[in-house]
C-alpha cells in the first residue's frame, strides 16, 4: 500500500538511477513488507520526495478481524500446508479472494488477476514458501509493533504526500486514512474513491493511475 518516488538520480533504495521506485506492501518486492509505503516515509525522508499511500497498513489496524481468520487457518499444524496446497488452485484462490474481502466488486477477480497473483505468490516452491512467511509474520505481534512504532518518523516526512483510500475497505476504512493526513507532516491531499475495497488498483486502475500521475506532476512542478 504504498509508493515511492526517489528525489535524486542514484538514490537505489527507491528505484534505479533516475527513475522513479516503486514499493508495496505484499507483492510488491522479492520481501513482502507491510507497511512498505509508511516504512520509507520514515527511514528514508531525505531520499524521498513524494509519497504516496493507498489503503496500507498502518499502527496496529493489521491483520484485520477478517484477514486472521484466513491466515490463522493457514498456520495451523498439519492443516496450514494443505490450505497453501489449496489456494494454488486458481479457483481456490479466487474464492478466498472473494470471501476475504479484498475487493468490492468479484468480478474484477477474473482470470487474468488471478493468474497474475497465482504467478507472483504461488506458482513455484520458492514463491510459496515466501508467502508462507510472509503470512506468519501477519500474527507475529513485534511486526504489529513495529508498524506502530514508525509513526514518529511519519511526522517528520514533510514532502508532499497523497493519501488516495477505497472508501469500501472492511479491512482498513477511511478512518485510517484520516489519521495518517494528520500524522504526516508535509502537504497531504487525501483523495477518496467510493464504491471501492482494498485492492482498489485492482477496481479502479484507471483512476488510480490518473490520480497519482497527477500528483506525481503537480508536486514536480
Amino acid at each position: 500500500g504504498g509508493g515511492l518516488v526517489p528525489s535524486r538520480p542514484g538514490d537505489h533504495g527507491a528505484g534505479t538511477a533516475g527513475r522513479p521506485g516503486a514499493g508495496e506492501g505484499f507483492g510488491g518486492g522479492p520481501r513482502p513488507r507491510r507497511g512498505a509505503g509508511p516504512n520509507a516515509g520514515r527511514r528514508h525522508p531525505g531520499r524521498l520526495d513524494r509519497l504516496v499511500l493507498c489503503n496500507a497498513e498502518a499502527y496496529d489496524n493489521w491483520p484485520s478481524a477478517d484477514e486472521r481468520l484466513f491466515v490463522t487457518v493457514t498456520r495451523l499444524p498439519g492443516i496450514g500446508p494443505l490450505v497453501i496446497r489449496a489456494y494454488v488452485s486458481r479457483p481456490v484462490l479466487r474464492l478466498v479472494l472473494g470471501l476475504g474481502k479484498a475487493v468490492k466488486h468479484r468480478k474484477v477477480l477474473d482470470d487474468e488477476l488471478i493468474d497474475g497473483y497465482w504467478r507472483a505468490n504461488l506458482s513455484d516452491a520458492h514463491r510459496r514458501a515466501k508467502t508462507v512467511r510472509f503470512l506468519a509474520g501477519q500474527l507475529d505481534p513485534a511486526n504489529n509493533r513495529w508498524t506502530s512504532e514508525i509513526v514518529d518518523g511519519l511526522r517528520r516526512f514533510d514532502h508532499p504526500t497523497l493519501v488516495l483510500w477505497g472508501t469500501d475497505d472492511p479491512h482498513f476504512g477511511p478512518r485510517w486514512a484520516e489519521r495518517l493526513r494528520n500524522d504526516l507532516a508535509g502537504p497531504v491531499g487525501l483523495e477518496l474513491l467510493p464504491d471501492t475495497g482494498h485492492l482498489l488498483m485492482e477496481e479502479r486502475p484507471a483512476e488510480v493511475a490518473d490520480r497519482i500521475q497527477d500528483f506525481l506532476a503537480a508536486a514536480a512542478s
